[in-house]
């Protein structure tokens, strides 16, 4: 769950915001807002959920957010994978009803827990840590490595999609989806021109300039795209503001998904049992 991380390794980790503001706190509030999240929670006409880890100003009356950057789901390969995100989990929800049985003010009471959404985005830094590749060989290996990391994304989303099947099947009274978000992403590059996109593979924040502004060694927002430019990639590892948005809308439509149902329909009634999305 990285991609959708809301500052928790910021708050989590104690960390001070050293970097550029054109990165972290320019007016496009970029960072936030190149989130997929962002666009999942705004179609959903709900407001951002704040981190876990968010010591002061939280509010969890909507939800919370567990993602943290550079999670994986293998165990012991980061400080916050997959098994510890949901170890936070099982404690938020346990100290909630504590706090309702208590006569307290919890958060998330237990119908909100049975009723929520539940999205899980996660993977993405396991697949790029066994395919890593030296930079300076991107350019001349780029097309076998292209093959390889999309076989290997294929198999790993298809040992998804049956585990999926198999969490369906024990979870009767819950809606289980499974989305193809590879699919999604891969289709705005193939059919690029259809989106109005001319640099595909291009980065927003790069060096060098187009094809793919991206320059070996050379670090920083050197060449920087315009806010109004049609760029998927804010720095080869997250989608800009504009990507993320195209991947929100196919996403919520449900024609990329197993059930195909649109998010939406998840929510306000549109189903009543409990509801997970992975």
């Amino acid at each position: 769950m990285d991609v959708t991380d809301t500052f928790g390794c910021v708050q989590g980790q104690g960390l001070i915001n050293k970097l550029s503001n054109i990165y972290l706190c320019d007016a496009s509030d970029r960072t936030l807002r190149h989130r997929i999240y962002y666009w999942l929670c705004a179609s959903l006409k709900t407001h951002e959920l704040n981190p876990y880890l968010k010591a002061v100003g939280s509010d969890y009356s909507n939800g919370v957010n567990f993602a943290m950057a550079g999670s994986t789901v293998s165990h012991g390969v980061s400080p916050y994978s997959l098994n510890v995100q949901v170890d936070q989990f099982v404690y938020f929800k346990r100290r909630s009803l504590e706090l309702i049985e208590l006569g307290l003010k919890g958060p998330v009471n237990k119908e909100g827990f049975e009723n929520a959404l539940y999205m899980m985005d996660v993977g993405h830094n396991d697949v790029a840590g066994v395919m890593h590749t030296p930079s300076d060989q991107w350019d001349k290996k780029f097309r076998q490595i292209v093959g390889e990391i999309g076989d290997a994304i294929r198999a790993f989303n298809k040992k998804l999609s049956d585990l999926c099947d198999e969490v369906r099947l024990r979870l009767k009274d819950a809606t289980v989806v499974y989305t193809d978000m590879f699919a999604i992403k891969y289709g705005f590059v193939a059919n690029h021109t259809k989106y109005g996109i001319e640099w595909p593979l291009m980065v927003c924040c790069g060096n060098g300039g187009p094809p793919y502004n991206f320059m070996p060694g050379k670090f920083g927002c050197g060449d920087l795209c315009g806010p109004e430019e049609k760029v998927l990639s804010w720095d080869g590892v997250h989608f800009t503001d504009f990507g993320s948005g195209l991947a929100a809308k196919h996403a919520m439509s449900g024609e990329y998904s197993k059930p195909r149902v649109k998010l939406a329909s998840l929510l306000n009634g549109g189903s009543k049992k409990p509801s997970s999305v992975s």
